[in-house]
């Protein structure tokens, strides 16, 4: 009895095996995913909901598991809203970068030297900061003169104080404060070109010969840069 009671179990459980199987296959193919990529998503972790949220949106799997917006610089509810809207990984970070640029030019003309500062380019920050705190002092400091305005009686000289302002100051803390701005643009440009040229750098596959002392070439290897 045991025997033929084992047997009707195993058959039972390799039936059921099978619709499951089956139904996982045309899962699979209502997604048009591949093997590979159908068995990396049930190892995410993924809920079915966000799944279908990256079919929609047009986003692999394979990209969506590399996380993709760590390199990008924004947060994975930013990306994959940014992404659903139609925009590439390029465009997502340009798009950020140049708000933040923009963002820092803006402050730098507000506070002559913040970007530097920021930065840590304290010789700019201090040549800014300092050049514009010593003219807006200066422009309040120097003010009041002196100047004989008229003669009363038995020729006496009557001397008013007028108040008198130097605008030279107030222009040099204006194109103090213009210059900072500039700078903070071009600074904060060359900044993001330099960090996307070290990234570029650190994913390339650079190319190493090998030779012996006389010469000849023994291998070529490829070496990936960290």
């Amino acid at each position: 009895m045991r025997a033929p009671l084992l047997l009707l179990l195993l058959l039972g459980s390799f039936c059921f095996a099978q619709l499951d199987f089956k139904d996982d296959e045309n899962e699979r193919m209502k997604y048009g995913l591949s093997q590979a990529e159908w068995q990396k998503y049930k190892e995410s972790g993924i809920s079915k909901s966000k799944f279908e949220s990256l079919i929609r949106c047009g986003i692999s799997i394979n990209e969506y598991i590399s996380r993709p917006w760590m390199t990008v610089g924004v947060s994975e509810d930013q990306w994959l809203s940014e992404r659903c809207q139609g925009l590439g990984d390029e465009d997502i970070q340009a798009f950020h970068e140049k708000g933040e640029t923009d963002v820092s030019t803006i402050v730098s003309f507000v506070l002559p030297g913040f970007y530097h500062w920021k930065s840590k380019s304290y010789g700019k920050a201090a040549l800014f900061s300092c050049a514009f705190a010593s003219s807006i002092a200066l422009y309040f400091a120097v003010r009041d003169e002196e100047y004989p305005r008229s003669t009363g009686a038995n020729n006496q000289t009557i001397v008013d104080t007028v108040s008198v302002s130097y605008p030279v100051f107030l222009l040099i803390g204006v194109t103090d404060m213009v210059a900072s701005a500039v700078f903070a643009y071009r600074d904060g440009r060359k900044s993001v070109q330099e960090q996307k040229d070290a990234d570029q750098e650190q994913s390339s596959l650079p190319l190493r010969l090998y030779y012996k002392p006389e010469g000849a070439v023994v291998g070529l290897i490829y070496a990936r840069s960290f």
